[in-house]
């Protein structure tokens, strides 16, 4: 029962959590143990050597790609889990080999934690329901001392509003309606039916 229970939560849930240390490949300097990262462990970076040399259409870079599924179609918002934006060297993601986006000066929320985590909304994204790949990479080396330096402790793209809170998981509240594609694949926007049978009960919160 309670593996059922958490098959279907996860099948609910609007909101996908990667751990930044179970890439599916990766070139980053090593995996740190911290018993105050997400998961007890962070994926690190920090190097003065060149990147190896990139064999992908997203340039070259220290990088690090995740496979990850999302339950329904809709646009998910990316917040990373790490070093704060401005402290990073410079760095691009990538959705599903798409167009790379710079990173820089990321908005933040939530404070630091861990004693060097912070989170920071990377952007938003439509995504179709199955399975997608991120992509980050570590295109070039600080200014301030020539150094490739990165760490993630986790990811969390979410089709809610979320509000980062250190290492805990989003709370479900609301799940939000189904998004319809046009044959575009754009959204198209639901118009409101009324219903008159309709009343508003006080719930308790």
């Amino acid at each position: 029962i309670a593996r059922l229970i958490g098959d279907m939560t996860r099948a609910l849930q609007p909101f996908v959590w990667l751990e930044a240390e179970s890439a599916s490949s990766h070139t980053f300097d090593s995996v740190v143990s911290d018993s105050e990262a997400s998961g007890g462990s962070y994926l690190s970076l920090d190097t003065d050597r060149l990147p190896p040399s990139s064999t992908g259409d997203v340039g070259s870079g220290y990088r690090a790609e995740y496979k990850f599924s999302v339950n329904a179609t809709g646009t998910y918002t990316l917040w990373m889990a790490g070093s704060p934006t401005r402290d990073a060297a410079p760095f691009t993601y990538t959705l599903d080999g798409g167009g790379a986006n710079p990173v820089e000066d990321a908005p933040n929320e939530g404070g630091l934690y861990g004693g060097k985590f912070l989170w920071s909304r990377l952007g938003d994204a439509p995504l179709a329901h199955g399975r997608h790949t991120l992509t980050i990479t570590v295109t070039g080396p600080r200014e301030r001392d020539s150094r490739y330096a990165l760490a993630i402790d986790a990811f969390c793209l979410s089709r809610v509003p979320f509000h980062p809170n250190g290492t805990q998981l989003p709370a479900i509240e609301v799940l939000p309606p189904p998004v319809v594609l046009d044959k575009k694949g754009k959204p198209v926007k639901q118009k409101e039916v009324p219903d008159k049978d309709h009343t508003d009960l006080d719930l308790p919160g």
